[in-house]
């Protein structure tokens, strides 16, 4: 069995953000054990396996390319706050503090809906349970994937950040 740690979140940093949702992190959920969230933010979206499969995504010779590691899988998806941040304020934190950790950055990118792996919207509208919303909007979003090789088994994480204009009433 891989021993494989691999972690992928999103991190939705609100504009004009109004909601009825809680702004508190939803029962069960809980923070990576090697990364700590942005300050103000909260989990709207969590899933963890002991045992599983995420796809992350890197270039190779100029093309998109998924790589899909096994072991311990964890998804978050963190709502933050709108005053303030901007997506590469957010991208470059996490990146500052995995770098400082030892971890390598292997792809990185800023940029509209064709620059950002498109799979990645899908798969966290699971996690969320909300399928109403276009997070296609602007072209202030990023992505990136890190890998920290242990002897015990390899760390993947990527993230995921964009802004959001959402007004929802549930």
């Amino acid at each position: 069995m891989f021993k494989n740690l691999i972690f992928s979140f999103m991190a939705i940093n609100f504009f004009g953000f109004t909601t009825s949702y809680a702004r508190e992190d939803i029962e069960g959920s809980k923070d990576h054990p090697m990364i700590s969230r942005y300050e103000g933010s909260y989990i709207r979206g969590y899933e963890h396996y002991d045992y599983d499969r995420l796809t992350f995504y890197t270039k190779k010779d100029g093309n998109l390319e998924e790589i899909e590691p096994e072991g311990k899988a964890m998804r978050i998806l963190y709502f933050l706050p709108a005053e303030g941040l901007s997506v590469l304020q957010v991208q470059r934190n996490y990146q500052q503090a995995l770098t400082d950790g030892g971890f390598e950055m292997v792809y990185e990118c800023f940029g509209g809906k064709d620059e950002i792996p498109r799979d990645i919207y899908r798969d966290f509208d699971t996690i969320s349970g909300d399928y109403s919303k276009n997070v296609f909007t602007g072209k202030d979003q990023s992505y990136f994937f890190a890998k920290l090789s242990q002897e015990d088994g390899d760390v993947y994480i990527s993230a995921h950040t964009l802004p959001g204009e959402w007004a929802v009433e549930c």
